[in-house]
């Protein structure tokens, strides 16, 4: 059905602009022609039987060609078109555990594109635009490689999906005189995905089989057994015994002896259920057909308004507003969701030292998701901000941001308010470059529900920049200070920053070029209620950058950053000066190596280290990168490789080796595409291994 409109909807319009543009001068036909592969493996191999538990591969090709026709309509001068479509097959073929499927799609029309633009001369352009496409594919979903499915968790790794998107709509623009532009847009997009089923994934069904009671002293227990799913019959086989058939919302009674017992069902349409089962007491069976776990099937309709202001652009004040509305409906969950945008900024700059910018922006959403929640929530936010700078002097900012916030559900309603103070200041001294600077803020919060927040920061900033002994030296310290408290529930904190850095540059060093060093150390100090936490950070970098005589560049940096958590005191071990329970502080060293080198332009290579180390963690990643153009060929070439080791105090060392290489060719108007990648991932008791690989082979032809 879906490419039944598709071709309908092309060759329609085909006709129509053909007769538009029947007296057009010169309209452009080109094309392309060429194929597409995709293949996926995966496996799961249990470390401690050593037993593949999963294994699956996946393929799929997808042949297409081209076919773009643009031009004027009549002279020109009214309206330009634009016309596009293609016609392409698909096979593809799915093994899971040495179990077969393959299915293919005959070429049909499976996409089109159709662009009007009217008045492009004029200051009133006005474009339509319509397009649909429907598109397999194949995705690798790394977060489901545990379990996901009922019975074939591997399917849930790498899937298959068909994708139609349309989307229809219209722009208008309009230029008036003094810079003032006008510009609105409608639009409607249309996006469904199926996943799609190889192996019959999706006729699982599922019992759940719950004891009630428990009874160690009966002999026979009542067993009460439902059939959930809406539209089947289930045959129930008790010790391969028909017992009985249960229609659609049936519910039997049995009587069990105490013990284990084979049970098989069966329905009429979906895949059958076998278990063993342990009667000990009252035991209800629920029989379930629910769609496998972590399908990603969207079904779901988004329109969209969307309207622009400007005006100003060279004076003194310019302004830019935008509205938004979205409006969106989601079939597969059920949801309606409503979303509309103000926002709208205006700077006015009396002077060339002197600036004011006003912020506002307003925000109201609603989400219902049928039979099970609402929610609403509306958002206000307005800031004022002022500025005054002069070049090599004083730099004055202030600014002051009220919110209002407000959210709806069907148990509660919240509102409340905020308002942020913040301003700042830098002067150069005229010391050897010295600047100093200081910001102060403070935020008050209050909701409907009595909560209260104060908070409030200070910060002093002071940096040099010194030229001695042909280093340029860059020192520089900050010291932060931030108080808060709140109400319901009550409570206050107070942390004190210290940072302070020396950073700088040495020119002239001869062959080795320019070298970078920085020394960092931040110390933090956090006082709450429960009790008085600090950190420190020391971080010490230096880079080299250096170039040899025949272009040839060579990069080197390193780093090592120490962290050191102490231990939270509480505050009775503050008054009774001990601790009562004494843990040794947490650190943290990160040891890192970086070099780059780029002998030609056709040739760069790279490679990092990292190591990492804890109390209880040690971790050392290796990871490099080659980019380089074979000769004659002119063959460009680019891999990279991660190779990582995790090791915890008293577990088995985790491993990841994953390699990618990807390379393309391009001779005349045909071009060639490859990319490959391998990944072995050994987790704590699983090792995951996968492949993935992509071709593309591509040709491009003009008609006229």
């Amino acid at each position: 059905m879906v490419r039944r409109d598709i071709r309908t909807g092309f060759l329609t319009t085909l006709l129509a602009f053909g007769l538009a543009a029947g007296a057009s001068a010169r309209p452009t036909v080109h094309g392309g022609f060429g194929i597409e592969l995709d293949g996926y493996a995966f496996s799961r191999t249990v470390l401690a039987s050593g037993i593949k538990e999963d294994d699956v591969t996946r393929s799929l090709s997808s042949p297409y060609v081209d076919l773009w026709v643009k031009g004027p309509v009549a002279d020109g001068r009214v309206a330009h078109f634009s016309l596009g479509g293609r016609l392409s097959g698909a096979y593809h073929k799915s093994t899971n555990k040495g179990e077969d499927s393959s299915g293919r799609n005959r070429p049909d029309l499976t996409r089109y594109d159709v662009r009007l633009s009217l008045f492009g001369m004029r200051p009133f352009p006005l474009g339509f635009y319509m397009s649909k496409a429907e598109v397999p594919s194949l995705r690798y979903e790394v977060n489901n490689r545990a379990a996901s499915d009922l019975q074939s968790p591997s399917l849930a790794v790498v899937r298959r999906y068909d994708t139609v998107a349309e989307q229809r709509g219209a722009l208008w623009k309009w230029a008036l005189p003094r810079r003032v532009n006008v510009s609105f847009t409608a639009q409607q997009n249309k996006d469904k995905v199926n996943r799609q089923y190889d192996f019959g994934e999706d006729r699982d069904i599922f019992v759940d089989f719950l004891t009630i009671r428990p009874d160690d002293a009966a002999l026979v227990h009542p067993v009460v057994v439902r059939n959930e799913i809406p539209d089947d019959t289930v045959l129930l086989f008790i010790n391969q015994v028909l017992v009985d058939t249960l229609a659609a919302g049936e519910t039997v009674f049995l009587s069990l002896d105490r013990g284990s017992h084979d049970t098989e069902f069966v329905p009429l349409r979906l895949n059958s259920f076998r278990a063993t089962v342990l009667v000990r007491g009252d035991m209800q069976w629920k029989i379930v057909h629910t769609t496998p776990l972590g399908s990603k099937d969207v079904s779901r309709v988004t329109d969209m308004v969307r309207s622009t202001f400007s005006a100003g652009g060279d004076g003194s004040f310019q302004d830019e507003a935008f509205f938004v509305y979205n409006k969106i409906r989601e079939d597969v969950q059920r949801m309606d969701s409503k979303l509309s945008t103000f926002n709208n900024l205006a700077n006015y700059a009396p002077s060339l030292n002197t600036r004011f910018d006003f912020l506002t922006t307003l925000t109201q959403n609603t989400t219902d998701i049928e039979d099970v929640s609402s929610q609403a929530s509306d958002a206000f936010t307005h800031q004022t901000t002022a500025r005054y700078r002069r070049r090599r002097g004083l730099n004055v900012q202030g600014s002051h941001t009220f919110g209002r916030t407000s959210t709806r559900t069907d148990i509660t309603d919240v509102t409340s308010n905020s308002n942020m103070i913040l301003g700042s200041a830098s002067l150069p001294t005229g010391f050897h470059l010295h600047e100093v600077g200081a910001r102060v803020s403070a935020t008050y919060v209050s909701d409907n529900l009595q909560y209260r927040s104060r908070q409030y920061t200070g910060e002093i900033d002071n940096r040099l920049e010194l030229h001695s002994a042909g280093i340029r030296w860059l020192p520089r310290y900050i010291l932060k200070y931030t108080a808060g408290t709140r109400e319901n529930p009550d409570g206050s904190s107070n942390e004190l920053e210290s940072h302070a850095i020396l950073g700088g540059e040495v020119l002239n060093l001869g062959v080795i070029g320019l070298l970078k060093f920085k020394g960092d150390y931040t110390w933090r100090q956090r006082e709450t209620d429960t009790g008085t936490g600090t950190k420190s950070t020391y971080l010490g970098e230096v880079g080299i950058t250096s170039r040899t005589m025949k272009g040839a560049r060579v990069g080197l940096h390193t780093s090592h950053e120490l962290q050191r958590f102490g231990r939270e005191i509480s505050a009775e071990e503050a008054i009774i000066g001990i601790a009562v329970s004494p843990l040794e502080d947490q650190v943290r060293h990160t040891y890192r190596v970086d070099v780059q080198t780029a002998v030609s332009s056709a040739f760069t290579a790279g490679g990092n280290a990292m190591l990492l180390t804890t109390n209880d963690t040690r971790v050392r990643r290796i990871m490099a990168s080659l980019s380089a153009r074979i000769p004659r060929v002119n063959l460009p070439v680019r891999s990279s490789l991660i190779d990582e080791r995790r090791a915890l105090i008293g577990l088995p060392t985790q491993k990841l080796f994953e390699i990618q290489t990807r390379a393309s060719l391009t001779i005349r108007r045909v071009r060639l595409v490859l990319s490959h990648t391998y990944s072995r991932d050994r987790q704590l008791t699983e090792e995951y291994r996968y492949q993935q690989l992509l071709a593309k082979l591509t040709r491009d032809f003009d008609v006229w």
